[in-house]
């Protein structure tokens, strides 16, 4: 009875990281469409420019930026 009880465990486990997978997916949708939506300006107050709007909702190279910027 083990054997069945892991493979549920498994089973429970892989679905719930497919949830928070998607739903960290939906978030970054968002942030992209509501960073996206902001005029040239705004994003130039708030530290961005058009083109990092991506690597901040996906948190590519977000670090080397933010150390970049404050060297």
């Amino acid at each position: 009875m083990p054997l069945l009880l892991t493979a549920a465990e498994t089973l429970a486990r892989a679905a719930m990281d497919g949830w928070a997978s998607l739903k960290r997916e939906a978030t970054r949708r968002r942030t992209v469409a509501a960073l996206s939506a902001l005029d040239g300006r705004t994003l130039t107050d708030i530290g961005l420019c058009r083109g990092e709007i991506l690597s901040i909702a996906y948190g590519v190279g977000v670090e080397r930026r933010r150390s970049l910027r404050h060297e």
